[in-house]
């Protein structure tokens, strides 16, 4: 229980959770926000304008991560564009995508401080259809490059439309409740609270492999086996 908080309507107000480590400094920290249509208390985070753990006049939420799957590694067959005879090396950058020998992009990802012996320096990355390549393996002799989609890759900030509804009282009831939480791409357990109610949702944007792909293996990263929607 919230020390001494009560709903409008006059019954005790309970959290449930965080799930946290410790940390010093803390990861998030308490806020109290009013105005320009916030009004709620509890968690935030550096990253996010918006209570995400707390409560508002009168119901309360937490969250938990959940591990549901939203993640899956693709091996993309590495190619040479000057022809399907040409040796292939796993330092290619270069991979068969539905019938095409393509290019990675190339990312950018900002400077990285010095450390020790290590003077700081800028870090890049390589990048299939199906997100960053994590690394290289042989398959039956072939080189193939390793690369793990997410499905909120690039979406990160839409679960902001959640916490924005929650934190400006925008959830009156359950089905309220329920609406609200399946706008967070994330995933986790999401709970609510009121003076009349509890109520749980499991949240995410998860994908719905192919036919004949198995989610704890790698799949074949030639366009054949995307994602069929969510």
């Amino acid at each position: 229980v919230v020390g001494g908080s009560r709903t409008a309507s006059g019954h005790p107000l309970a959290v449930m959770g965080p799930q946290l480590g410790y940390f010093y400094p803390e990861i998030v920290f308490q806020a109290d926000l009013h105005g320009g249509g916030v009004d709620a208390q509890g968690i935030v985070a550096p990253i996010a304008p918006y209570v995400f753990i707390g409560r508002g006049r009168d119901y309360a939420w937490s969250l938990t991560s959940s591990g549901s799957q939203n993640t899956m590694l693709f091996v993309s067959k590495l190619c040479n564009p000057a022809g399907p005879g040409e040796p292939v090396t796993r330092e290619t950058e270069y991979y068969e995508y539905k019938g095409e020998c393509i290019k990675m992009k190339t990312r950018d990802a900002g400077y990285i401080g010095a450390e020790g012996a290590e003077p700081a320096h800028e870090v890049f990355f390589k990048e299939t259809v199906y997100g960053p390549v994590d690394g290289t393996a042989t398959v039956g002799g072939k080189p193939y490059a390793i690369s793990k989609d997410r499905a909120t890759r690039g979406r990160e900030a839409t679960g902001e439309l959640a916490f924005a509804n929650l934190d400006s009282n925008a959830v009156h009831s359950v089905s309220d409740f329920f609406h609200t939480a399946n706008q967070l791409e994330t995933t986790f357990n999401m709970s609510y609270l009121d003076s009349s109610n509890i109520a749980y949702f499991s949240t995410g944007l998860l994908p719905i492999p192919a036919a004949g792909t198995n989610p704890s293996l790698p799949t074949l990263g030639n366009g054949a086996y995307n994602w069929q929607g969510w």
